[in-house]
């Protein structure tokens, strides 16, 4: 298992993506903000692990994301921040079985708190 918390503002993954232009083509490329971002998440992770071994097996990961102002779904960083911790807590968020996404507004410490852990049957059971 592991908890750590990622300072300053959450983001969405409405706002992570933006239209780019490929000659006559039209797609789609992460904003800088999506990949400063992913950046924060990743380093606070690498620090959180501190050379631990990647999780593996089934895993549940819990999200909250505490917005500066109440206009955020509870889901909206969860995407962003999951794929972030790839090849640092775990070497491919497809072991992820269960998501948990909560929201929180805190206007002075805007900030996501993240767990990962080994799912167990007592979760299922909760359900």
């Amino acid at each position: 298992m592991i908890s750590f918390s990622v300072p300053g503002k959450p983001l969405s993954i409405n706002a992570a993506y933006k239209v780019v232009r490929l000659g006559r083509r039209a797609g789609l490329a992460k904003s800088p903000e999506a990949v400063a971002y992913q950046t924060r998440v990743r380093l606070a992770a690498i620090q959180a692990m501190s050379g631990r071994e990647k999780l593996t097996g089934d895993l549940l990961f819990i999200v909250t994301a505490f917005w500066p102002r109440r206009n955020a779904d509870s889901d909206a960083a969860t995407k962003l921040t999951k794929h972030a911790l790839q090849g640092v807590v775990y070497e491919n968020d497809r072991i992820v079985v269960e998501d948990r996404s909560r929201r929180g507004w805190d206007p002075k410490s805007p900030r996501v708190e993240i767990t990962v852990r080994n799912t167990t049957a007592a979760d299922w059971d909760a359900l």
